[in-house]
């Protein structure tokens, strides 16, 4: 009981941060979209350049402001999920053609490619919010790779927790076949403290278990203790319908 008021305390507690945030940018961008088309005044091409980086970095701070309202509500179980019979394999097709073109990756392009080892698969789930957590995963994982330029996710029938589910692997096209060959017990629950991912993480976990699904990783520690650990792959958990 006292973990679930807990839980349920921390709702306000983020959105109360996420109005404070949104509060002064929205003054912040007000004043830079004047400056910008020189409502105030005349400005220069370096001012301009300078004025853009502003801009994007305060959409950056509103986009973690949403997020914070977003995990407040789901970690208070204030989110009321729209369940429905999907079929995975190519529920994740959709969740991939959905992300923006392929950015390069220290100067590579990613590849994303589907294995499906289970046919057809069908879990209940809410469309939305599910997409938003596996685009947020694959996302991460797209980044992260460093030795392949091909993210690979393979689907799967498993048992877990004594009953039927759906494995799903994202890990690069050298790593997925050592990382399916592990039980999740072996794994570590997974890192949402990734750079550049704001909130999404956290959210993505959130998702995952209000489906009554498990997400965990192999994490690899960097030689500099002080350093994020790698993240070398993510294994999700549903149970089928």
């Amino acid at each position: 009981m006292a973990d679930a008021t807990k839980t349920v305390r921390k709702d306000p507690v983020l959105s109360h941060g996420a109005h404070e945030i949104r509060t002064p940018l929205t003054v912040i961008l007000g004043y830079v979209q004047m400056i910008v088309t020189e409502k105030l005044g005349a400005t220069t091409e370096a001012q301009q350049k300078a004025l853009g980086e502003i801009r994007k970095s305060a959409g950056k701070l509103r986009d973690i402001a949403n997020e914070m309202t977003d995990l407040g509500l789901l970690l208070a179980g204030g989110v009321e999920f729209k369940r429905r019979a999907l079929d995975l394999p190519a529920f994740i097709e959709e969740a991939v053609g959905a992300l923006a073109p392929q950015v390069p990756v220290q100067e590579r392009e990613i590849r994303i490619r589907l294995v499906n080892d289970a046919g057809s698969a069908t879990i209940q789930a809410d469309a939305t919010w599910l997409q938003r957590a596996l685009r947020a995963i694959i996302l991460n994982q797209q980044r992260e790779l460093m030795t392949s330029d091909e993210l690979l996710i393979a689907v799967e029938r498993v048992t877990h927790d004594s009953g039927p589910a759906f494995r799903v692997t994202i890990a690069g096209a050298d790593r997925i076949q050592e990382l399916r060959s592990r039980a999740p017990a072996t794994l570590a629950p997974f890192a949402e403290v990734r750079a550049s991912t704001g909130l999404s993480l956290f959210i993505a976990r959130q998702v995952i278990e209000a489906h009554g699904g498990q997400m965990v990783s192999r994490i690899e520690p960097r030689e500099d203790p002080g350093m994020t650990p790698q993240v070398l792959g993510a294994v999700l958990l549903l149970p089928a319908a």
